[in-house]
């Protein structure tokens, strides 16, 4: 565990990486801490106006203003001040969460060196670690996903479902981020295999009680101070504006870049810099249309965007799922699921991005100039490729794991839970991301730990099936 810590500090220090929302956090954290409200004012000011604490629930705000008491920041200008303590508490308990998962292994396995492996892969493993560098909820995020995978195997080790240590990391994960609801899929299999139907179920919603309570408390405090229940997302278009343009968006956008090139510029207050593939428009009319909404919209840059805009598009949103229903509800989601899964050159946290040229030779189509541009930096290329090999093993482990029928150790009942546990998290995540309009393989990192435990349990068991055969003794029904 130390040595997972210390090897995470040392990589984020070196390059700590801020981006999408870093600033927003930030700037809710100071509020938090300095003047004791939930805001997006200016620190400096202590206006402290109500907010929801961002575009989520304020889970990381908070965190990251915890971190800036234990480390004693005083001033309120100084954001720089926080990466550095940031960087290493959030490292801590990534650490944390590998040891944890490492203690529940070997006692599920009895075996000391399997539960090394395991802690050593959930801290380490290039599909993750590198999130610990970024001022972003990934690093938190992947360590309450790999803390829920360790109380999950506890519970097949007791033979009893750890309520309150799953309603607890779940509840932190919802605070954090919403996605974290699809954590909730990978209970309901370890549940129905250890506990009879009617106590899983009870169980369950004993789980669900008490982990939306902390929700509907936040949720009640927005409705006190005038706010609605929800966050409303904030595009950086101007207040409570952008929500008809990025509908739009999320209704045929499929990979990360194509979705750059139209999403980044229009935050940016760019609209002339809006770039559109062929798969935006549903006819020669259509793209008549979009384009010269898009011309209007180009006279605005630098300001916020005018009220008609998000009305024009929302227009186009409901006549795109009305005239396109097939491809709008299932097979641009299904081309966003394979791309989340299977994109062949994201960095998974690495600083190897190739930047905004990259993502304008991509959107044009220019596969010979992007060419060029990538031999450019040849040591990116390099990691690139190879997380990226990584990543498709991993799955593809995974993948021939869930058929490999002829193996009674692979079968054993109390391998199967965990293999149902994490396809059901998988499989589940991978519908809400994609039905949302998500086109982000960031989105799915937290799954990779609950797949490279599997594969691992899975194969050192089928390699010395000596050293395992007490797994889980006696994991069924009571």
């Amino acid at each position: 565990g130390v040595f997972v810590v210390a090897a995470s500090i040392a990589y984020a220090a070196l390059e700590p990486g801020l981006g999408g929302d870093s600033a927003r956090y930030l700037l809710v954290a100071r509020n938090i801490l300095f003047n004791g409200c939930v805001s997006i004012s200016d620190p400096q000011s202590a206006l402290c106006a109500a907010h929801w604490g961002g575009n989520q629930f304020p889970g990381y705000p908070a965190f990251m203003a915890f971190t800036g008491l234990l480390a004693g920041l005083k001033s309120t200008a100084n954001t720089d001040a926080f990466i550095i303590p940031v960087i290493v508490l959030q490292s801590v308990l990534s650490g944390g969460a590998a040891v944890r998962l490492g203690w529940a292994v070997k006692r599920f396995s009895n075996s000391s060196s399997i539960g090394l492996i395991c802690v050593l892969l959930a801290g380490l493993s290039p599909l993750h670690f590198a999130w610990s560098r970024w001022l972003l909820t990934e690093s938190l995020s992947i360590s309450v996903a790999i803390w829920v995978l360790a109380e999950l195997i506890l519970s097949l080790h007791e033979r009893r479902l750890r309520v309150v240590p799953l309603a607890v990391a779940l509840a932190i994960g919802f605070f954090l981020r919403y996605d974290a609801i699809t954590l909730c899929a990978a209970v309901v299999p370890v549940a129905f295999v250890i506990h009879p139907p009617w106590q899983a179920i009870w169980r369950g919603m004993m789980i669900a009680l008490l982990m939306t309570i902390p929700i509907v408390a936040w949720s009640a405090r927005n409705v006190a101070q005038g706010l609605s229940i929800y966050p409303v997302p904030n595009y950086g278009l101007g207040h409570g504006r952008g929500q008809g343009y990025y509908g739009w968006l999320t209704i045929w956008v499929t990979d990360l870049y194509m979705g750059a090139n139209a999403a980044f510029p229009a935050a940016n207050r760019r609209y002339s810099q809006i770039t559109l593939p062929p798969q935006a428009y549903l006819d020669d009319q259509n793209r008549e249309v979009v384009n010269e909404l898009l011309r209007r919209w180009a006279q605005h840059d630098g300001e916020e965007a005018p009220d008609w805009v998000d009305a024009k598009f929302h227009d186009l949103a409901v006549e795109r799922r009305r005239r396109d229903p097939l491809g709008s509800w299932l097979l641009f989601p299904v081309r966003r699921a394979l791309y989340i899964w299977l994109a062949p050159a994201y960095s998974y946290g690495w600083n190897v991005e190739l930047g905004d040229r990259a993502r304008q030779l991509y959107g044009q189509g220019n596969w010979s100039g992007l060419l060029d541009f990538a031999f450019e930096s040849p040591g990116k290329i390099v990691i690139k490729m190879g997380v990226a090999l990584l990543h498709l093993v991993v799955l593809g482990g995974f993948g021939l794991i869930l058929f490999w029928r002829r193996s009674n150790q692979i079968n054993a009942p109390n391998l199967r839970p965990i293999v149902w546990a994490v396809l059901a998290y998988a499989l589940t995540r991978t519908v809400f991301l994609a039905l949302m309009g998500q086109a982000d393989p960031r989105l799915s990192v937290e799954v990779y730990p609950f797949f490279e435990i599997a594969l691992v349990l899975v194969l050192l068991r089928q390699y010395d099936s000596r050293q395992v055969t007490s797994l889980g003794t006696g994991v069924g029904r009571r």
